[in-house]
């Protein structure tokens, strides 16, 4: 690894990774109508990004044998891999890549080393490495760029030394997955994004540059593997510089309550669901920009001018009144099926401190916009049709209750919520439900992703008719995606069982 490499993409052991894919689900599934669709998109974007054949990159992962490694720098990528036993394929494969470029062949210590103009992407030079213990490409837009990375590179594989990246990758648990591993140190773009901030916020919030304390140290960590039948999982390690203001912002995501399915009704298959402390956020962001010399005032102005206008205070009497409770879902309908329009079975849950208050405020502001603002009550709760009151149609409503508020464009969605929140028999998730045990495994997750994947299938493909899937299939499973805090950053996983 050369030493200046912010990113790295490792695999131990590429011929079991691949005999695991062959024997999973999802992988199988790019060869039915149901994954052509994926895979000609992947194949769309990276020839778009790299402009060279899939094929070819396909090719090259079906010859590796040994251990492998893809690595970036600012200005070169490098590609090195363990030779297999049948060296001389694999290298006929990489040195291809070179084909119909001029090229010059020097070498560069123990290896022999081909640069050359790259045919499928103008303006990048390709380097083709042949060392005793390694075979590889680098590429880059100069020349002087690619030999450098690559002669630091090599010189790190024959003494055997560890670059800060690697020491970084090993710190967050690299090493020791089976599968595809992936590291960014994200320290050497944090200035250039706080530059690009800055002018972002210019003349309406103070400058942030230093602000959050990213550039003491951001990275993150990626592990994903594939086992035989339905089974994928990705595990994630976000850092954060600890006793930072990014750190202080991070503390304001809690976790979930484990009654969250209590609140949903029977019939739910997917949610995607958050707690944010959205008060805490705010106090903590404005306390750090209040000590700047220019303040909050532009901020401070328009938040005086929406409340000279419509009379409520939108920090105090909105934001502050959302508890940071978020739970976007959809439902089936009462006969266990999928709502013909998609929205209908939408429903959007969230978290309220004081219901009358955050009604008030509700009313303010529609009769701001010019909208009616009349409510009703619908299951005992005080609710805004988003439709004629009147008419039999199925148009939603906004309700809000004591401590929750509830929003969907179906008004039999709506009652179903509202029944369930006001815990009507046989109104809930059942116990025992996929969510709740999702929930169980994943305690103290902040945000919560789970889906029903058949149902999400028919979703995406009802206009495509029923696909041939085989003996198995894959969508007949359940993904679950879990955000923690951790004293160090977040833990993210992501799981199809």
């Amino acid at each position: 690894m050369p030493d200046e490499a912010f990113a790295l993409v490792h695999v131990s052991d590429p011929g079991a990774l691949r005999s695991r894919a062959e024997r999973n689900d999802w992988i199988n599934l790019c060869g039915t109508r149901d994954g052509a669709h994926a895979l000609e998109s992947l194949e769309r974007e990276y020839e778009g990004a790299t402009k060279t054949d899939f094929d070819g990159l396909l090719e090259v992962i079906s010859e590796l044998r040994g251990e492998a490694l893809l690595f970036s720098r600012v200005d070169a990528t490098g590609f090195l891999t363990e030779p297999p036993a049948d060296r001389d394929a694999l290298a006929k494969v990489l040195s291809g890549w070179l084909e119909g470029g001029s090229q010059v062949t020097q070498q560069v210590g123990e290896a022999s080393v081909q640069v050359g103009a790259w045919p499928q992407a103008p303006g990048k030079v390709l380097a083709f490495v042949d060392h005793p213990l390694a075979l590889g490409l680098f590429s880059g837009k100069q020349p002087e760029d690619v030999l450098s990375m690559l002669t630091d590179s090599l010189s790190g594989l024959t003494l055997g030394k560890r670059s800060p990246l690697v020491e970084g990758y090993l710190a967050a648990g690299g090493g020791r997955s089976n599968g595809v591993e992936a590291f960014v140190d994200f320290t050497p773009w944090v200035a250039e994004a706080e530059e690009e901030l800055r002018k972002a916020v210019d003349g309406v919030l103070p400058d942030p540059t230093g602000l959050l304390g990213l550039e003491k140290g951001t990275s993150l960590f990626v592990s994903a593997d594939v086992f035989p039948g339905t089974q994928i999982q990705v595990r994630a390690r976000l850092s954060i510089p600890p006793d930072t203001l990014a750190a202080r912002l991070a503390d304001t995501f809690v976790a979930l309550p484990p009654t969250l399915p209590a609140d949903l009704p029977r019939g739910t298959w997917s949610v995607w669901a958050l707690h944010w402390n959205l008060g805490a956020f705010y106090d903590t962001l404005r306390g750090a920009f209040d000590q700047e010399e220019e303040g909050l005032a532009t901020v401070d102005q328009g938040l005086a001018a929406a409340e000279a206008v419509s009379g409520i205070d939108p920090v105090e009497d909105v934001l502050k009144q959302l508890s940071g409770l978020f739970a976007l879902y959809n439902v089936l309908d009462d006969q266990g099926e999928l709502a013909e329009n998609v929205e209908e079975g939408f429903a959007l849950l969230a978290g309220l401190v004081d219901g009358d208050r955050f009604f008030d405020a509700v009313e303010a502001l529609m009769y701001m916009g010019g909208g009616e603002a009349d409510a009703i009550e619908l299951e005992g709760s005080e609710t805004f049709l988003l439709g004629d009151s009147d008419s039999t149609g199925d148009f939603g409503g906004l309700s809000i209750l004591p401590h929750r508020m509830l929003v969907s464009m179906s008004r039999d969605t709506l009652v179903r919520g509202l029944r369930a929140l006001g815990r009507a028999e046989g109104a809930g998730l059942e116990w025992g439900s996929g969510l709740q045990g999702a929930l169980d495994q994943n305690g103290g997750a902040c945000a919560l992703v789970y889906a029903e994947l058949e149902h999400l299938r028919a979703l995406v493909l009802r206009a495509q008719g029923e696909p041939e899937l085989g003996e198995r299939d894959p969508f007949e499973s359940t993904l679950v995606f879990a955000a923690r805090r951790t004293p160090k950053g977040f833990d993210l996983q992501l799981r199809t069982r």
